[in-house]
């Protein structure tokens, strides 16, 4: 052989291997987790193809230039040498941040994310489940660009399960992070495990950074407070190998741990629980799987117990708004302003849509479906009605807002204010398009629904713009906003918001009469609106209303 040709044969194969080296041990399958308190921490996990040492995780303030003030080693004392966890401390609330991890010479791309505020303010964030994508990998990367263009703002994603289709392969963990890398560098996950998932608990703990209570060997327990909510992160997968019998050492630790951080934070207004095996579901095939009616049993109760507002559920791959149940019974009264619509099974099989819940009582199930590409039209309780939960003879009267399968991937903006939590549900129609599929809206501390006799009920937004005088009781009702921009002459008679409605005094006057903020009910005072209340008038706010008087004023005759 010539031994020019020779010597660059191996210079480029010194090089290669120079190059997979560095390949080898450059991060990838990088994701920042929820930890604790999202104030003021945050959980990294990364990996190394080679067992590497140095690891470390730079933090610097901003998106601007890259200036590392906080250095981070990687904790590996539970961990192959190739997996790498650090938790960042002492971070500024409400303060955007930008990160890499890896080593000099070998960091990963920059990311970036923003801490929680300080405070009760309104957020929002991304809830999916169930995305066992197996041959289409390219879906995860549409759905989630689909997601997160439609709402670039939101905190965090929350996943509740079922991420992989095996989860004893690597190449299946591989391929999640991967295809999704570009939106884990910018948004925290807050994800829990499914049933695929615990095909390999390992592989499930070595990929995720979660800070869980030593009750929960599975590493899939754990919980945290944003804004003026409460979350629990629950293992649904807790079972005694291979037979129907749930772990009863974790569900009494899970009992108490959850009552402790219930008790323990009683200024918090909303309790927002999720899991993956579904509780209450419409899907027949699961409410006939033996685990799907332990799990309730041992978790329904308790949930009333706990107050529990919201349960946001997986596993079923089907969507549906199941409650408030309380005691297995819907509430009386929780539920008004759904719609019917023309939608044929299995689209929508119970023709309903959208809706007001109030869980002052009760707890509303939600599933929004499948962030993947599996459906189960046959399994629709349809088909059979009545047969699922035979202990529950009147389970499909439980289901009180829309129900079916669409046929396309689903995930769900979850927008918390103090006053209510919007659920919005997308179907993915391309990677920058999503088509509303539904809308719901949970209030708490409800009033009576009971409107006094001879009250005129508005019955959908509108504003007054032209002086009035009203000559009988106003009511607003459930997802009504009244705007008054002129004066409104109440007299003697009053104008009561209801849990749920709205009232906004723009640049305008209410005169005289009376004016009731029932709880869940909200009063906005702006562009110097005025309230003028005489000798014999009264303001009430009541327990749970919520109101906005900085851009206006109340007065006194």
């Amino acid at each position: 052989m010539d031994r020019k040709l020779l010597f660059k044969i191996i210079l480029l194969t010194g090089v290669l291997c120079a190059g997979f080296s560095i390949f080898a041990q450059t991060p990838y399958n990088i994701v920042m987790n929820i930890y604790d308190d999202p104030k003021t921490k945050m959980a990294f996990n990364w990996f190394t193809t080679s067992n590497t040492t140095g690891e470390q995780i730079q933090i610097s303030i901003g998106t601007g230039a890259f200036t590392p003030f906080i250095t981070v080693a990687c904790n590996r004392t539970t961990t192959p040498t190739n997996v790498h966890k650090a938790v960042v401390t002492g971070l500024t609330p409400n303060t955007t941040y930008s990160f890499r991890v890896g080593k000099a010479g070998l960091w990963s791309s920059i990311g970036t994310f923003t801490t929680a505020k300080d405070n009760k303010d309104d957020f929002s964030f991304i809830y999916v489940t169930d995305s066992q994508i197996g041959n289409n990998i390219n879906m995860l990367t549409t759905n989630a660009q689909a997601a997160f263009t439609k709402y670039p703002n939101t905190r965090f994603w929350l996943h509740c399960g079922d991420l992989t289709s095996y989860g004893d392969s690597l190449n299946h963990w591989n391929r999640f992070f991967e295809k999704q890398q570009n939106y884990f560098y910018h948004f925290p996950f807050a994800p829990i495990m499914g049933n695929h998932d615990a095909q390999s608990v390992t592989n499930f703990k070595q990929h995720l950074n979660l800070h869980c209570p030593s009750f929960d060997s599975f590493g899939s327990t754990y919980t945290f407070i944003y804004g003026d909510a409460q979350f629990f992160a629950i293992n649904s997968e807790q079972w005694i190998g291979y037979s129907d019998i749930l772990n009863s050492a974790y569900i009494t630790a899970l009992k108490n741990w959850m009552s402790t951080e219930v008790a323990a934070h009683q200024d918090i207004k909303w309790r927002i629980v999720y899991y993956h095996k579904s509780i209450y579901t419409g899907a027949y095939e699961e409410q006939n799987e033996p685990r799907c009616a332990v799990w309730h049993n041992a978790m329904a109760p308790f949930f009333d117990d706990l107050n529990i507002d919201l349960a946001l559920q997986g596993h079923s791959h089907i969507y549906d708004v199941i409650g408030p149940v309380y005691n297995i019974n819907t509430v009386q009264g929780s539920v008004s302003g759904v719609s019917t619509v023309n939608e044929v099974f299995p689209k929508n099989a119970s023709s309903k849509s959208g809706g007001f819940f109030s869980v002052q009582k009760g707890t509303l199930y939600f599933t929004n479906g499948t962030f993947g590409n599996s459906f189960f039209y046959p399994f629709l309780l349809t088909v059979m009605p009545g047969s699922a939960f035979p202990f529950i003879p009147h389970y499909y009267s439980l289901m009180t807002g829309r129900y079916g399968q669409t046929s396309k991937s689903t995930y769900s903006n979850i927008s918390v204010s103090t006053s209510s939590i919007t659920i919005s549900t997308y179907e993915v129609i391309d990677s920058t398009t999503s088509q509303l599929l539904d809308q719901i809206m949970l209030v708490k501390y409800c009033a009576t629904t009971t409107d006094e006799p001879g009250s005129q009920v508005i019955a959908t937004s509108q504003t007054w713009n032209t002086n009035k005088t009203i000559t009988n009781n106003i009511v607003v009702p459930l997802g009504v906003t009244l705007t008054i921009t002129a004066t409104a002459f109440f007299s003697t008679y009053k104008i009561t918001v209801k849990c749920g409605g709205k009232l906004v005094v723009s640049g305008g006057t209410i005169d005289d009469g009376n004016v009731i903020i029932q709880g869940g009910g909200k009063l906005i005072l702006s562009n110097n609106g005025i309230i003028s209340l005489g000798n014999y008038d009264n303001l009430e706010i009541h327990l749970g209303a919520e109101y906005d008087v900085g851009l206006g004023e109340i007065l006194l005759k």
